[in-house]
């Protein structure tokens, strides 16, 4: 599930069909909601084509198709997505965020996993900051 500074922020999650009572989202797999688990389900995709509007060589309504996947999830247009399984594959979205870290006189850290645990608690401060930053990156998108 996802974390509860993040509660409420729209992701798609998809039951995989199997041996096993698996299930991936949106925010896991590697191309997002063009994931195969996700798209190919005939359900989804009838309401990602109905809400964008989006045919098979038609022009595309950037700004339909755009809120049609921040509907759906906007880690999406965060991140970037481009739509190459659903009918022709022309919807592509660049990613809206993108970021480096610099660092200088590094040094290793002797710090273990349980010994972060014990002085930050089971939400280490990185997690804290991303999700911040994207609550951020969200507002700015909504005021676009």
């Amino acid at each position: 599930d996802i974390a509860p500074e993040l509660d409420g922020l729209p992701y798609v999650k998809a039951k995989l069909e199997g041996a096993s009572d698996a299930e991936t989202s949106s925010l896991i797999e590697a191309h997002r909601i063009n994931s195969p688990f996700i798209i190919s389900d005939p359900g989804f995709q009838t309401a990602f084509l109905t809400l964008s509007g989006y045919k098979k060589g038609k022009p595309v309504d950037w700004k339909k198709a755009a809120e049609t996947l921040f509907h759906f999830d906007p880690n999406a247009l965060l991140h970037g997505v481009f739509m190459a399984n659903l009918l022709d594959g022309r919807m592509r979205f660049p990613r809206a965020v993108t970021g480096f870290v610099e660092a200088a006189d590094v040094k290793v850290s002797r710090i273990t996993r349980s010994t972060r645990l014990a002085r930050f608690g089971r939400r280490a401060t990185t997690k804290m900051s991303i999700a911040t930053c994207r609550i951020r990156a969200l507002n700015t998108l909504l005021r676009l």
